[in-house]
């Protein structure tokens, strides 16, 4: 796949869907930085139109690149992928990201815990990892209060949207 996309520099959807297709198969390898490299290429080759499929797979590029531990591709695919989204569930997923980037330090992140929050409001599975976010945020602050009410409402949103995966995470912070 990455052949096919040196032969051409055009905007390409199947190209792109081959590249993305190839990212998520080195993903599942166990090559985290090929599938960022590849996610990366199809977001390239993917055209404008329609909106919003270049930014999901740069934000596919930015979360492999997480996981190969490629913080500072991670975060600059994450912020492209935020710049671009064309849905809220990217703009969340991305800003989500960055929170992850942030590390320990979370002194800094409020603004984008906030505005992942007003986009995830009327999305229970968004809402649910949102205020799994906003909890860890609140414990980092020292406010138990806050971090056990938003456990809770993440919780309900969880089990709203059917979310088990999520449900166990959110049950394992409140302990």
């Amino acid at each position: 796949a990455r052949h096919l996309a040196a032969a051409s520099s055009a905007p390409d959807e199947a190209l792109a869907q081959t590249l993305a297709h190839a990212a998520a198969t080195a993903r599942l390898r166990g090559a985290p930085d090929a599938a960022a490299d590849l996610a990366a290429l199809a977001a390239e080759r993917t055209p404008r139109d329609p909106p919003g499929v270049a930014a999901v797979r740069r934000l596919s590029a930015a979360q492999y690149a997480y996981h190969a531990g490629a913080e500072e591709e991670a975060h600059r695919y994450a912020s492209a992928a935020l710049r671009d989204a064309a849905d809220r569930s990217t703009r969340v997923n991305a800003r989500l990201l960055l929170i992850d980037l942030a590390g320990q330090d979370q002194s800094g992140i409020g603004p984008l815990l906030d505005a992942a929050y007003a986009d995830a409001l009327d999305e229970p599975e968004l809402l649910a990892n949102v205020r799994l976010y906003r909890a860890q945020k609140a414990w980092y602050d020292a406010d138990p209060e806050t971090a056990m009410a938003e456990l809770k409402r993440a919780a309900e949103s969880a089990e709203q949207c059917g979310d088990a995966e999520r449900l166990v995470e959110v049950l394992s912070w409140q302990g």
